[in-house]
């Protein structure tokens, strides 16, 4: 998908860029998916059955802008298709003892097809801008965060930054019902598409996105003073992921400091293979005594 271009067919209503003058032919019924664009035909509405394709609206908005929206009322993007199982960190070695699986143990990493998810720069922030700008459905928002969420693994400080910062327009208070959008496998009521009942879905949803992403994050100190201050605007949302970060810490120092390393039993009844690779870690050390 081109988010550049946009047509469509049967086509009824007319749209203009005004700092492009570059004019596109739509259709009402996709723009009644925006909450600004049905309470636009609402107010004008005229007895006519039949409007006129000569109606031209003109927004303030860049072709490439005017296009992306275009494209999310007209086509609402689906999520992006998982090219295979998660995955945990990726090595060569297979453990020889059956009853070991790490991938329960390690952070696991989905993998998509990069053909199907919406590049980070197109995603952040224009659509998102886009999305909350115009009072776009919950659902076309919950498919966005999806794509964002797809890009957490390589770009984590962004994709949390974002998350963390993200505020819903005030302006929107209304709960209103509107008409359906398309079919996806789980469709918000028509009640909480737009409306303030919207915001609180969009807040929870991006709170979700935040929190898959943090568990990708370098310790913050890892990071230059630029990089945070570019991606995390919000003192606030730095702070969280600093109490978060130093949590995870104690909580693994806790767990490290209260085990044992070499419990009562606990080397001598290990396999030969696993008595071995401890050997080889530390071949200048005797090797523990039973207790």
């Amino acid at each position: 998908m081109t988010w550049n271009s946009f047509s469509c067919n049967n086509p009824d209503f007319t749209v203009r860029s005004i700092p492009d003058d570059v004019v596109y032919r739509v259709r009402r019924t996709a723009l009644i998916n925006s909450e600004v664009f049905r309470d636009m035909f609402e107010c004008c509405s005229t007895e006519a059955t039949q409007p006129p394709i000569d109606e031209t609206l003109d927004l303030d908005e860049s072709s490439q802008a005017l296009s992306a929206l275009l494209h999310l009322l007209h086509y609402p993007p689906k999520p992006p298709v998982a090219a295979d199982a998660a995955t945990c960190v990726p090595g060569d070695e297979v453990a020889a003892n059956s009853k070991f699986n790490r991938e329960k143990l390690l952070p696991r990493v989905p993998s998509y097809d990069h053909c199907t998810v919406i590049p980070l720069p197109v995603l952040q922030p224009m659509l998102f801008s886009l999305v909350d700008k115009y009072g776009l459905s919950v659902d076309i928002f919950k498919v966005l965060c999806s794509h964002l969420l797809a890009h957490a693994p390589l770009h984590p400080l962004r994709v949390y930054g974002f998350a963390a910062s993200f505020e819903p327009n005030s302006l929107r208070r209304r709960s209103r019902v509107p008409l359906p959008i398309s079919n996806h496998d789980t469709l918000t009521p028509p009640e909480d598409q737009f409306g303030a009942g919207a915001e609180k879905e969009m807040e929870k949803q991006m709170r979700k996105v935040a929190s898959k992403a943090s568990q990708f994050l370098e310790p913050i100190g890892s990071y230059s003073m630029a990089e945070v201050l570019d991606t995390i605007p919000s003192v606030k949302a730095l702070h969280c992921v600093v109490q978060l970060q130093h949590l995870r810490v104690k909580t693994l120092r806790e767990v490290l400091n209260g085990s044992e390393i070499f419990p009562k039993d606990n080397y001598l009844s290990r396999p030969s293979f696993v008595r071995d690779g401890w050997y080889c870690v530390t071949p200048s050390f005797p090797l523990p005594l039973q207790i």
